[in-house]
């Protein structure tokens, strides 16, 4: 538990302060005592890939580089340190998730949407002068905003609230 009180602010402090990196203003913090969460987006922001994989990687590159640099530093909390880095890999499974998403769908252009035709863009057009691309394959929820990739074709929301 200690871990958890300890480490899983300052994950989300390196999400927002990668967010404030990469452009966003708007950043937002939200927390679950029931789920024993937290986390942090940023209000209408639309990140590109790059951006988007730096802000889901850095919490993971800087606080398991941190412990591990630690670790060497003090051999007497090795074993410790060590637990603590595997317990943060697991608590890294959402933002490696949205990692795997953007890897499996490279290639094809991200859209975001907020449930509502006005609402949905393109992130970025990484095929420019191909066309209109459209969302195929099941979205990613991710606080209450659904990613999802698109291949060329026309745009289609039917369905959708």
């Amino acid at each position: 538990l200690p871990f958890l009180v300890i480490i899983l602010p300052h994950h989300e402090l390196i999400h927002a302060l990668a967010y404030r990196l990469t452009g966003a203003r708007d950043i937002r913090w939200g927390y679950s005592l029931r789920m024993a969460a937290v986390w942090v987006v940023a209000h209408r922001f639309v990140a590109g890939r790059g951006a988007f994989l730096f802000v889901a990687l850095a919490p993971f590159v800087a606080i398991n580089a941190l412990l591990i640099a630690v670790a060497l530093a003090f051999p007497s909390l090795a074993v410790l340190l060590l637990f603590v880095v595997l317990w943060h890999l697991h608590g890294c499974a959402g933002d490696w998730s949205l990692v795997n998403f953007v890897w499996l769908h490279r290639g094809t252009e991200l859209w975001t949407t907020d449930g509502s035709e006005a609402g949905t863009r393109l992130v970025k057009n990484i095929r420019p002068g191909s066309g209109a691309g459209g969302p195929n394959g099941e979205p990613v929820d991710m606080d209450g905003t659904l990613f999802f990739a698109a291949s060329d074709g026309a745009l289609v929301l039917e369905g959708q609230d």
